[in-house]
């Protein structure tokens, strides 16, 4: 069926991949984020450290 078609039949065709939004302008990461990120980091690299002592 074609767009006009499927318009026709009240049938909305979703965006194509290269179509769909990707930057609004705003950062996706609040402070919070970045400190969430900071502490699974921190916790990893002691994990991590703790790991090779034993």
């Amino acid at each position: 069926m074609t767009p006009a078609e499927l318009a026709y039949l009240g049938i909305t065709v979703p965006l194509a991949q290269d179509e769909l939004p990707y930057n609004d302008g705003e950062p996706t990461e609040s402070q919070r984020h970045k400190l969430q990120m900071q502490l699974l980091m921190d916790v990893t690299e002691v994990a991590q450290i703790e790991e090779l002592r034993s």
